[in-house]
């Protein structure tokens, strides 16, 4: 596959459907779904930083996986209700402030649900919390009777960075976006070490795969690599000197997290059940 989606729009009682190559996409109120065979990829735009989070559905059981849930726990929950799905996995992409912040909230909510991370991530940030499982490099979660989710460690956004694959998917977290990749100037970041990550990424995957990125818009949610190889800048570059100068152009190594608005951080905590702790993720400037 290796054009751009073919999109075109109607619409239906008020929500946009998009019919690509890659499959047909439903989303209204910042929400958009792709089915395979044997799972749907619920991705949903939440937060102040164009959080892309994601529901990962097993079409035979609608048991499901909440991927990075942040920012706003009833939006979270309304769509898992509304779906009919039965949450059984938490899956965590890194230990960032926007990218963990309703998991104390998800599981007040669903008590019982294991959470994966990482070992390397939880190691060097030294995540805690209930139920937590430590996955490595290589493994498959099973979610349902179908679904089978592969981990690969995609270090360079933060050490023990982890994505997601799953059939003709990966949700690459913060370490690709679509046209970008993630920032290696923060603690834990490495320019050399996400340079190595993407072009791993290039060499060893289908050009067919689809990206699901950490960030983002619903109208740019995914793309494959092939696309990505063409049109990625990150993609593009044959050595480490100019990756480097382009990523690390304005920013410091050791750079702290950015700080979230009063207004949101008001928000996050007050959703935040009681005695639960700090929130998770590591903390802003």
């Amino acid at each position: 596959m290796n054009e751009s989606p073919r999109l075109s729009m109607t619409t239906e009682t008020g929500c946009k459907c998009l019919q690509s190559r890659i499959g047909v996409w439903n989303y209204s109120y910042k929400l958009a779904t792709m089915s395979e065979e044997n799972f749907t990829i619920h991705q949903y735009a939440l937060g102040p930083w164009d959080n892309l989070m994601y529901l990962l559905e097993d079409n035979s059981t609608h048991n499901c996986a909440v991927v990075d849930p942040a920012w706003d726990i009833e939006a979270i929950v309304k769509e898992i209700e509304k779906r009919g799905l039965t949450p059984t996995h938490c899956l965590i992409t890194h230990n960032h402030y926007d990218h963990v912040n309703m998991l104390f909230p998800l599981l007040a909510r669903y008590p019982d649900i294991p959470v994966y991370m990482l070992d390397i991530e939880i190691d060097w940030s030294k995540f805690s919390c209930d139920n937590l499982v430590r996955v490595s490099a290589g493994d498959t979660i099973e979610i349902g009777d179908n679904l089978k989710v592969k981990t690969i460690h995609t270090p360079g956004h933060s050490p023990g960075s982890m994505s997601f694959h799953l059939g003709n998917s990966l949700l690459t977290g913060d370490a690709v976006f679509i046209d970008s990749c993630g920032r290696a100037d923060f603690v834990g970041g490495d320019p050399k070490v996400l340079y190595k990550t993407i072009n791993w990424l290039a060499d060893n995957l289908p050009e067919d795969t689809v990206f699901y990125p950490g960030h983002g818009s619903l109208e740019r949610g995914s793309d494959t690599l092939a696309n990505q190889k063409k049109n990625n800048p990150y993609f593009v570059f044959d050595n480490y000197e100019d990756f480097e100068a382009k990523r690390m152009d304005g920013y410091s190594p050791g750079s702290p997290m950015p700080s979230v608005s009063p207004e949101w951080e008001k928000k996050v905590e007050e959703q935040q059940p009681a005695h639960a702790g700090p929130v998770p993720g590591l903390p802003s400037a």
